[in-house]
């Protein structure tokens, strides 16, 4: 969080620079975060950061990733990710409430082929026209006109 309050998210410590069309082949990062791509070892680029992106979301509404196991089993976990679709916890069971425009822009993020995968045509735009966006004036919040709910 920056000193306005603004999320400020960065994480350049495996970054690899690739040219049009390249892919790595690294089988790196958070085992949670981990895109089926790279647990296939077909190769990888930049969709496996919107699949992290879906990640994230998810765990930061419901309190644990997507493919968790209690039993920090990392070969049952990458199956998981590798063949699972996502699950979302039963809201009343669990009081955890999504939207269905929540659930779906999820969804696309964590879709399995990385080439259907939701910003791997069309980028950040196509992100920020998923549904689940509708409300918030993207362009109003770059600028920071927005104001933060909590400054620090």
């Amino acid at each position: 969080m920056d000193e306005d309050g603004y999320l400020a998210l960065t994480d350049f410590g495996l970054a690899k620079v690739l040219e049009n069309g390249q892919q790595a082949n690294t089988f790196c990062g958070t085992p949670d975060y981990l895109a089926p791509e790279i647990l296939t070892d077909a190769g990888h680029s930049f969709p496996v950061d919107w699949w992290a992106i879906g990640i994230l979301t998810y765990e930061m509404i419901v309190g644990c990733p997507p493919f968790f196991t209690q039993s920090n089993n990392y070969e049952k976990m990458y199956q998981m990710i590798k063949k699972r679709d996502v699950h979302f916890p039963d809201p009343e069971r669990y009081k955890i409430f999504m939207s269905e425009e929540c659930k779906d822009f999820i969804g696309k993020l964590l879709v399995k082929d990385p080439a259907q995968r939701l910003g791997t045509r069309g980028g950040c735009q196509e992100v920020l026209a998923h549904p689940w966006f509708k409300s918030i004036d993207v362009d109003a919040l770059l600028r920071k006109e927005v104001k933060a709910p909590h400054i620090p």
